[in-house]
């Protein structure tokens, strides 16, 4: 890969983390996201971008993203006790 492209892929990266959508469970409740949520998808995408190029690996996705799926999920149908636990530790943060 040339230093062209993964400066190119950076730039998409970074792009992305601040730019992309917030996937969240269908069924119309995304617009209920609370603003300090997706502020802090963003503030996550950013760090996770940061470890992976330092890490030489993919981006993945981030605690708060997972939270943000889980609290539109929850607002949808009940969640098992399983899916709370992963809830809670999600949104817990650090």
């Amino acid at each position: 890969m040339t230093t062209e492209r993964k400066v190119d892929g950076w730039i998409d990266d970074i792009v992305g983390a601040i730019c992309d959508p917030i996937i969240v469970m269908p069924g119309g409740w995304g617009d209920d996201l609370p603003d300090w949520l997706r502020k802090r998808v963003t503030i996550e995408r950013l760090g996770e971008n940061i470890i992976a190029l330092n890490e030489h690996r993919d981006v993945t996705a981030t605690d708060a993203e997972a939270a943000c799926y889980l609290f539109t999920a929850s607002l949808s149908a009940p969640i098992g006790s399983d899916w709370v636990q992963i809830y809670l530790y999600v949104a817990g943060g650090e």
